[in-house]
């Protein structure tokens, strides 16, 4: 008998006995999700990722420094079509900000924020166990937004930062491309928050 309970410890503090399997997160990323845009969306502003910006000043010289001149140019470009997406689309106003400057942000009052999930192609409902909230998931938004596969799209939705609630336009679309997937989601934002949906 003592020598197969000393096999089962051994078995156990080695790693090799089947464990239990792991819990399931207790709490949801999202409390509630809610059809349609926020009653209050044109009162407020709506927080919107936009890509980095590295420090040029404190990189060395030579091809680090080369790198991030040419990543800077890159993200320049990026916010001007990820700026003309959103004001070609969008009615009320808004703000480009650093994912890391969320969580001050919703200190300073602002309550909205424009999240997403990227999902495979032609969902019809976001999976809410995938909805973490993208300034918790990445480190930054040009991760983010970094997506080359075809058959995998964004789904954008508004997040309540003193709710953790999720809104998500009546007509729910996305796409492969960050610019024409952010157009699409601000055209419907527009189109419930004049219906009163």
């Amino acid at each position: 008998m003592n020598t197969i309970w000393i096999s089962l410890i051994s078995l156990c503090t080695l790693g090799l006995w089947p464990s239990a399997p792991a819990q399931a997160p207790t709490s949801s990323p999202v409390n509630n999700i809610i059809k349609g845009v926020p009653k209050d969306l044109s009162q407020q502003t709506l927080l919107i990722p936009r890509f980095e910006f590295l420090d040029v000043e404190n990189a060395a010289p030579g091809e680090r420094r080369d790198f991030i001149v040419r990543y800077n140019k890159a993200a320049k470009k990026s916010n001007t079509s990820l700026n003309e997406a959103v004001m070609k689309n969008y009615p009320f106003e808004y703000k480009l900000i650093n994912l890391q400057h969320v969580q001050a942000l919703k200190e300073e009052g602002y309550r909205y924020y424009m999240d997403m999930v990227l999902m495979p192609k032609q969902m019809d409902e976001v999976k809410v166990e995938a909805m973490i909230p993208t300034y918790e998931k990445y480190e930054s938004a040009s991760r983010m937004y970094r997506n080359k596969n075809t058959m995998w799209h964004y789904y954008f939705y508004i997040r309540d930062l003193e709710t953790n609630d999720a809104y998500i336009t009546s007509k729910l679309g996305g796409n492969w491309d960050v610019y024409r997937g952010i157009g699409k989601f601000m055209r419907q934002v527009k189109k419930d928050a004049v219906s009163g949906k």
